[in-house]
């Protein structure tokens, strides 16, 4: 008979969490998403820090000598799983990406793999796991070229924009 009760009374706070509590939380995510709007915030994969993001995978794909179909597909081969561990660390640290959005980046995976592939990859570096950090550190300097060439191509196009005008 408690066991009874005690599933009646779960089922009437489930019920009224539905009620009060749901309704509440869709309003304050709706709301978010207005002031996202209104303050020109990205929401999406594409929009938000898009070339910074296409930069990092395109290193790390260099880096592995693979294409970025191969990087981004089906395959557990330890060298694509590899890269996608590693692309998913640096375009969490180096990017506002959230998680869903870097497992999109990566081949439309569920956050919670892009959360293993940051742990595993911050494993390796914790315990210095020398190619782990041979890699890494290659790819971070590559990131840095490949980023300050990306912003000297962008100041040269605005300053050709503005004499044009």
């Amino acid at each position: 008979m408690n066991k009874l009760r005690t599933i009646i009374r779960i089922e009437r706070h489930i019920q009224w969490l539905d009620k009060h509590i749901l309704p509440e939380l869709q309003a304050i995510r709706d709301t978010l998403i207005e002031y996202r709007s209104m303050l020109n915030i990205p929401s999406t994969p594409d929009e938000i820090e898009s070339a910074n993001a296409d930069i990092i995978i395109d290193v790390v794909a260099e880096y592995y000598h693979i294409e970025l179909t191969e990087m981004i597909g089906i395959s557990r081969k330890r060298i694509y799983v590899t890269a996608r561990h590693q692309a998913a660390w640096m375009l969490r640290k180096h990017t506002n990406l959230f998680l869903d959005d870097i497992g999109k980046l990566l081949g439309n995976r569920h956050h919670s793999t892009a959360i293993h592939s940051i742990r595993y990859t911050q494993d390796m570096i914790d315990i210095e796991d020398r190619e782990y950090l041979e890699a890494l550190t290659f790819m971070n300097r590559s990131l840095k070229e490949k980023t300050a060439q990306w912003s000297r191509i962008n100041q040269s196009i605005s300053i050709t924009e503005k004499q044009a005008s």
